[in-house]
């Protein structure tokens, strides 16, 4: 709202006026108090940029999707202590140079700042070509990576087929998901039990394969509920 439009409510009816800045006021608190909200924040500048959607890229390398979350019986705050790391993903062309283990040491690095707690369940998902074909357009050598990234955020958010989560029981799905952990124990995380996050369709599959990373300077309350679960 413009200046001249706030006056202009303001004057129209003061006391609605007063309600409404109060509650922005509020909200501004709550989220300045939020280690997550400040965590989303920080890592919408600097290292990671807006790619299409809910996805930001990394160095046009990589995509990554961390959402606000809430683990049940953490502390209740406005907007809470942890966030998800739902996706991560690396151009096939950029892997195998460290593009993870650089995009994990940024997200750490953030989490410090904030005091956010990072959670992650390691779940391989591979770029469906088969079932993309049809709908790709020109091929990935015909596009910049800065396109290219942007093109993959844009399929993961429109097409669910974009997608696709590997057969769990494959013994090269299980090789994948273990280098995957690895890569977030070497950057700091922790295997942590938090069964009550999962389904009970996915808490026997997945229980076994989610990490956390605790920082230092998260509030004493979140560490207190977080810590005995780390294993």
């Amino acid at each position: 709202m413009s200046t001249f439009g706030a006056w202009h409510s303001y004057l129209r009816d003061p006391w609605k006026a007063h309600a409404r800045w109060d509650r922005e006021w509020k909200d501004h608190e709550e989220r300045k108090a939020s280690p997550a909200y400040q965590l989303h924040s920080e890592i919408s500048t600097g290292h990671f940029q807006h790619c299409y959607g809910v996805y930001q890229h990394f160095h046009n390398e990589g995509i990554i999707n961390v959402e606000m979350d809430k683990l049940e019986g953490e502390p209740r705050i406005p907007y809470g202590h942890t966030c998800l790391i739902r996706m991560v993903f690396v151009l096939p062309e950029c892997r195998g140079r460290g593009v993870m283990r650089s995009m994990l040491y940024h997200l750490t690095q953030a989490a410090e700042k904030t005091g956010c707690v990072l959670t992650a369940v390691c779940r391989p998902v591979e770029w469906n070509w088969s079932s993309l074909d049809s709908i790709r357009g020109s091929p990935p050598e015909e596009r910049t990576k800065e396109e290219q990234c942007k093109y993959v955020g844009q399929m993961f958010t429109d097409f669910e087929s974009a997608m696709k989560y590997l057969p769990p029981k494959d013994k090269e799905t299980k090789d994948k998901q273990r280098r995957q952990r690895q890569r977030f124990l070497d950057s700091g995380f922790r295997r942590v039990l938090i069964p009550e996050n999962l389904s009970s369709h996915n808490r026997k599959k997945l229980a076994h394969w989610t990490v956390a990373y605790v920082p230092e300077s998260c509030p004493s309350e979140m560490r207190e509920f977080i810590e005995p679960r780390l294993r």
